[in-house]
């Protein structure tokens, strides 16, 4: 009988005719003997003992990972908080007036972004310094009593932040005529299609009065940046004297009104420092006196994504228009105007396109405003003009664009040249203007409402085709000249017989 098999009632059983010692022992000689013939484990126990094993084993290994792992991640956030508060100790020992980032608001010596190798491990600290605005009640504000520093440290591997840390920092001594002396330029940016705010566009501020500062600074939720403590020039609207500002978006461009001179319309400056001697153009070029703090109402910029400008043109009937035609995109000063020679019906003017289908007037098309659009063939079929806000479908700023079908009349039109003059008056003495814009824009009662364009040449001339019989509105524009830059002259009809001559003067 195996050794598993013997309970206790059995072996009382067998050994119950002996007497109490002999029962002992008869008891203990069966046991002995039961457990020499044990032939071992059974295959059972074992995979029920391996099973258990496993069970036990498995959970055993998570908890050892997750508590490696903690270990190991408590271990980097404590090395990450000592490179932190090492960085704030560094900042703190840095004289008050260079504390800030290179390049950043305030402008100063600390490096905004460093790695460091600790244990195998990289770690990347990103330090950024604001100016704090905390008046005393009462006084006025200077917008830079002192500068809050903070380092955040990640993980380089996957930019999982493991510490921050925080410190504000104080002159030691009083800022002169409790910053008085300063002055501040708050500027906000604005998207020029929706009119909103807009937050994460970079400011960047250069040139100005001596020391020269070199600051830049992304919007908040308000688009506001402030530049505060800048230095004041003594003789304000002087040579040197000026602020230059710049905005930048991805994918977004400047009114060309809102760049500081020596900078192109997409946003390239040429002529920075040239730029410091050009009388004021706010609000990207300004001149500020001490204590003098912008008003964001007036320190606004406006960016756009650009559109896109589809054209189809038809025939009378409805049919596309196969032939060769010219088509006239415009918009009121100070945009611009551009010509454009289309065959096959159909033209798109898009910052994707090749130049020169991607300009009008020397930008991309503007988000935001309205442009009139007209055709005409070689043969004199006019296409009546049509004004359309851009864009008008798609979704902006993901997909801007706007869609002209310009029909063309069945019936050609006699046209004449009319000679328009452009003409400026300083004083006593009037003087032709060359290198004005001259658009030509058909009443809507007559036969055909329609557009043309044109420069005036060295003379301050420029000859338009204009259908006879048609009046006319003509526009003159030339930016920097006269007080308002424009001109304009109403309902001039043109003549069947005889010269045709206008002139327009800027005011």
């Amino acid at each position: 009988m195996p050794y598993s098999d013997i309970g206790g009632r059995g072996l009382a059983r067998i050994c119950r005719n002996f007497i109490q010692v002999d029962w002992i022992k008869c008891i203990r000689n069966r046991l002995l003997r039961a457990a020499r013939r044990e032939a071992g484990i059974t295959l059972i126990e074992t995979l029920f003992a391996i099973a258990i094993f496993g069970v036990v084993a498995t959970s055993l290994i998570g908890v050892l990972t997750s508590a490696t792992a903690a270990d190991g991640l408590a271990r980097q956030r404590t090395i990450a908080l000592q490179l932190a508060q090492q960085q704030v100790e560094y900042v703190r020992q840095v004289d008050y007036t260079h504390v800030g980032v290179s390049g950043g608001n305030p402008n100063g010596v600390v490096v905004g972004t460093t790695t460091k190798r600790v244990m195998g491990l990289w770690y990347t600290l990103k330090t950024t310094i604001r100016w704090v605005n905390d008046p005393v009640s009462g006084l006025t504000t200077t917008g830079a009593n002192y500068k809050r520093v903070r380092v955040i440290v990640t993980r380089q591997s996957d930019n999982k932040e493991l510490a921050r840390a925080y410190a504000y920092v104080s002159p030691s001594t009083r800022a002169p005529n409790g910053g008085l002396d300063y002055a501040i330029i708050n500027a906000v940016v604005l998207d020029n299609a929706l009119n909103t705010p807009l937050q994460g566009a970079t400011v960047s501020l250069s040139n100005g009065a001596s020391p020269t500062p070199s600051a830049s600074d992304t919007t908040d939720e308000n688009g506001l940046v402030s530049f505060p403590a800048l230095t004041a020039s003594n003789t304000p609207n002087a040579a040197g004297s000026y602020y230059d500002i710049m905005v930048s978006l991805a994918g977004y461009y400047t009114l060309r009104e809102d760049l500081p001179p020596g900078c192109n319309l997409l946003q390239t400056c040429t002529t920075p420092v040239a730029a410091n001697s050009t009388a004021e153009n706010a609000p990207a070029h300004i001149s500020l006196s001490a204590s003098e703090q912008t008003n964001t109402s007036t320190e606004t910029f406006k960016i756009y994504k650009p559109s896109a400008i589809n054209i189809n043109i038809l025939n009378s009937d409805g049919t596309t228009y196969t032939g060769t035609a010219t088509v006239i995109i415009g918009s009121d000063y100070p945009r611009g105007a551009q010509e454009y020679t289309v065959t096959g019906g159909s033209l798109t003017v898009a910052s994707t396109q090749a130049t020169p289908n991607n300009m009008i007037g020397g930008e991309y098309p503007v988000s935001g405003i309205s442009y009139r659009v007209g055709a005409r063939t070689s043969t004199n079929l006019f296409a009546p003009l049509q004004a359309k806000y851009v864009p008008d479908t798609g979704t902006y700023p993901t997909n801007p664009n706007t869609t002209y079908t310009l029909t063309l009349g069945s019936t050609a039109l006699t046209t004449k040249a009319c000679t328009i003059t452009v003409t400026n008056k300083v004083g006593s003495v009037t003087s032709n203007v060359g290198g004005a814009r001259v658009d030509a824009v058909d009443g809507v009662n007559d036969p055909v409402d329609s557009y043309d364009t044109g420069t005036t040449n060295s003379s301050g001339q420029v000859v338009l085709s204009l259908p006879v019989g048609t009046d006319w509105d003509i526009w003159a524009s030339k930016s920097g000249v006269g007080t308002t830059g424009i001109g304009h002259i109403s309902d001039k009809t043109v003549p069947s017989s005889g010269t045709c001559a206008f002139t327009v003067a800027i005011t």
